[in-house]
């Protein structure tokens, strides 16, 4: 059974493209799991097939990403989703970070999406303490700074990628760089 991923329920995110590393694809989502299983957070780890939703999921349209979730109850509701799949010769990598359970946060949800999210996000923030906070902040940045942008940094050495070029701070509620 597959995951569902909405757009209006993703409250940060991160996106880079690698120029010409389509091949090495494989190496990067083994190299990502690898570092976040040698870090010992305390997150559950599983391969899992996402959609986009019920409608995405009718389609058929699914992806492979490396799913993320703290194994604390309070951030129960959050999940890390990462890939990284071909696009033509190119990578595409990152993941987005999604607070699911809500349901549609507010009217702004069916205005844009992201600000439907935020105003979900501000809410939970709310009744979570300011420990819960950290601990999400700690595992996000984790993931994000010791295992996705190794790899980033690593499939980009191997293709010849100038580092400068790489984009290397998430856009959302946590903005991770």
């Amino acid at each position: 059974m597959a995951v569902a991923l909405r757009y209006g329920n993703v409250v940060d995110k991160y996106l880079m493209v690698v120029p010409g590393a389509a091949s090495l694809a494989d190496q990067y989502m083994d190299t990502v799991q690898a570092s976040i299983e040698a870090q010992q957070l305390p997150v559950r780890l599983a391969q899992e097939k996402a959609t986009s939703g019920l409608l995405g999921a009718v389609r058929g349209q699914k992806r492979t990403v490396l799913l993320v979730e703290p194994t604390s109850a309070a951030l129960g509701d959050f999940s890390l989703f990462l890939f990284g799949v071909p696009n033509g010769v190119n990578l595409s990598v990152g993941w987005f970070l999604s607070e699911e359970g809500r349901g549609q946060k507010t009217v702004m949800s069916s205005l844009h999406p992201l600000a439907g999210a935020a105003a979900g996000m501000s809410d939970l923030l709310r009744n979570l303490n300011i420990f819960d906070v950290a601990d999400l902040q700690s595992i996000c940045t984790a993931v994000h700074e010791y295992a996705v942008m190794e790899a980033v940094y690593a499939v980009s050495d191997r293709v010849g990628l100038d580092r400068s070029r790489i984009n290397k701070g998430s856009s959302g509620f946590l903005g991770i760089h």
